[in-house]
């Protein structure tokens, strides 16, 4: 597809508006950027981009950037800000940009790339909150997107498709399949057997096509879940809804209004006087109240605000420095309380922070305790487990709630996590 632009006239500024499409292609082991995107902010590193083929020269210093880019739904007109973090930012030579889907699901980010599939090609978020249809364009899995303006940028939703930390396709390692070449050969074989249906003559319709012959000549069911689901479909009816639909009548005083207000100072006037008469106590239990009171938290600006006001730093998270380390501790019995788990966190210098459990689903909760009592890990590594590495799992929705650099182990290599040094420990202190 070939890019177009458009100008936009705002003030006294233009600002040029590039239609391209972002391909997805897993030979570009990185994020890259063409025309398209909007450059939001610089990470300060650069690489040299390699090509495929020797007989190229290769490009060196090519800035390492977060950029943006707007689609527009179809289906619904709305306008969507995708960003893309760690990503090479090489607008000034390309039309269009690729896309690494490996770089998306180390994120959580679900990629349907495979054009031989049942389902259709799509971009879901890790929290399943947005999905990006895609098309094929010859061989090209692609989507259509633009450069986004300042307007865009500041009124649409926002949507973050990769990870902000450092990316290193060289050293990135994927999580360990749960079977093997031969397990799966055996399941697929199973599948085949357990989806086998019988074919009939044309006397026979098509919603009979689960029904078997015995050895007496009678056809009796059988059970065949392709046939079941065709008359499940079949028997559903679909009715046309109404555009508009007739609201019933309420009387205007059980309508709730949104209390606003409108103030032309920035500061409270209250004096001793005014409280002393609203309260009924005396003017100096007036001044030493608000003498005491701080008004923290609070902020007012005459209305309509022009601009956004930062969150309160009270309400950050603390930030624990250094590596931390998650491992989950099989007490072998149970406990009075009902708990044989346990999520430990801990550090090289073997400070401990136990978290019992009845499951080892709860490791998420864990986290979150952990998060909300001590403070967020600057870096968290643990093991593949499927109770810490699920995708949907609580323990990587806290991860990427926090924000929280995450390594996971290679399989086998428990040396890798000095958590099982700490774990061994607290044995000692039990038995």
């Amino acid at each position: 597809m070939a890019a177009t632009e458009t100008t936009i006239g705002k003030a006294k500024s233009k600002v040029q508006v590039h239609h391209g499409t972002i391909k997805l292609d897993s030979h570009a082991d990185t994020i890259v950027f063409g025309k398209n995107f909007l450059k939001l902010s610089d990470t300060g590193r650069v690489c040299t981009v390699s090509p495929y083929t020797d007989t190229y020269e290769s490009i060196e210093s090519v800035p390492i950037v977060t950029a943006a880019t707007a689609w527009t739904s179809p289906n619904t007109g709305e306008t969507i800000i995708l960003v893309f973090n760690e990503g090479l930012w090489m607008a000034d030579r390309m039309s269009s940009s690729l896309i690494n889907p490996n770089q998306l699901r180390n994120y959580g980010v679900v990629v349907q790339d495979n054009p031989y599939s049942e389902s259709p090609l799509y971009i879901m978020s890790h929290d399943d909150d947005f999905v990006l249809p895609l098309s094929l364009d010859g061989t090209n899995v692609m989507a259509n997107t633009r450069t986004p303006n300042q307007q865009e940028l500041g009124t649409c939703r926002h949507v973050t498709l990769s990870s902000p930390h450092t990316w290193d396709p060289q050293n990135i390692r994927f999580p360990k399949p749960s079977r093997s070449v031969e397990e799966e050969i055996m399941w697929q074989g199973e599948r085949r057997i357990g989806g086998l249906s019988t074919h009939f003559a044309d006397e026979f319709t098509e919603a009979d096509a689960g029904d078997s012959e015995d050895e007496s000549g009678v056809f009796a069911p059988s059970y065949n879940l392709d046939a079941m689901q065709r008359r499940l479909i079949g028997s559903v009816k679909v009715y046309d809804v109404p555009q508009t639909a007739t609201v019933a009548s309420a009387e205007t005083q059980d309508v709730l209004t949104i209390p606003t207000f409108q103030s032309k100072k920035r500061h409270t006037d209250v004096t001793p006087q005014d409280l002393s008469e609203r309260w009924c106590i005396s003017i100096k239990q007036a001044f030493e109240t608000l003498k005491r009171t701080t008004q923290w938290i609070v902020r007012s600006a005459i209305m309509p605000l022009g601009r956004q006001y930062k969150a309160d730093r009270m309400f950050f998270k603390r930030i624990l420095k250094g590596e931390w380390f998650t491992d989950t501790l099989d007490g072998r019995v149970m406990s009075r309380e009902g708990n044989r788990y346990a999520q430990v966190f801990a550090n090289k210098n073997y400070f401990p922070a136990v978290y019992p459990m009845d499951t080892k689903g709860k490791a998420g909760e864990a986290l979150r305790e952990f998060c909300r009592e001590f403070g967020v890990p600057e870096k968290l590594t643990f093991d593949g487990s499927q109770e810490q590495n699920g995708r949907k799992t609580e323990f990587m929705k806290q991860v990427r709630k926090n924000d929280i650099d995450h390594h996971v182990i290679e399989p086998d290599r428990h040396n890798q996590n000095p958590c099982e040094g700490v774990i061994r420990e607290v044995r000692r202190k039990w038995f």
